[in-house]
């Protein structure tokens, strides 16, 4: 058995664990246990329940989002292809880690929202209005104010999950998924567009 397990090994074995399942209460402490090689009881060193630890995963999956987006951003000056990249990469992260994205937005979670999620939650979208509004500015000299943004960021969002939800479900307009992503993120822009371009 392995003995000075951290946290964040844990949650990092749960991600992992969870990453492409389609069900998430098929994974336990005991499973996270196992993977990691020591005994259950470790872990609640550390988490007093699963769901505890789902929340912890959760936090950790916004990071590994808002990192990765950042990167992609960066590798062009193009601000037409920023903003296509912004939302090509929402729908290729929740196409690539299904778990993750059944845990972000399916998944209901025992107790109550911790505090440390909901400021994780918020700094996070913080972050996309703060790329949204630079492109807007690049692209048009100007932009609409923060809370404009984060509503559209908002609304064009609750768009993707539903589009992501039903490509999940294989039940969607587009089975391939190149076209299927391709599509999406059009929408995704020419709502952007039309809804930041609109009067209040």
């Amino acid at each position: 058995m392995k003995k000075g397990i951290t946290k964040d090994q844990v949650v990092e074995t749960t991600l992992k664990l969870i990453k492409d399942n389609e069900n998430i209460r098929s994974v336990n402490l005991r499973g996270v246990a196992r993977e990691i090689g020591c005994a259950h009881t470790n872990l609640y060193n550390y988490f007093s329940s699963f769901d505890e630890l789902l929340w912890c995963a959760h936090i950790k999956i916004l990071e590994i989002f808002l990192e990765e987006l950042k990167e992609k951003i960066l590798v062009t000056n193009d601000y037409e292809l920023k903003l296509n990249y912004f939302y090509n990469h929402f729908v290729d992260f929740s196409l690539k880690h299904k778990g993750w994205f059944r845990l972000a937005w399916f998944e209901i979670l025992e107790g109550n929202r911790p505090e440390e999620d909901r400021i994780a939650t918020t700094q996070t979208v913080d972050a996309f209005v703060e790329i949204i509004e630079g492109i807007w500015i690049s692209m048009y000299d100007s932009s609409p104010c923060r809370e404009k943004i984060r509503a559209v960021i908002h609304n064009v969002h609750c768009y993707i999950h539903g589009e992501v939800s039903i490509y999940i479900a294989k039940r969607g307009l587009i089975q391939e998924e190149y076209l299927f992503k391709k599509y999406v993120v059009n929408q995704c822009i020419k709502l952007t567009k039309l809804l930041l371009n609109e009067e209040d």
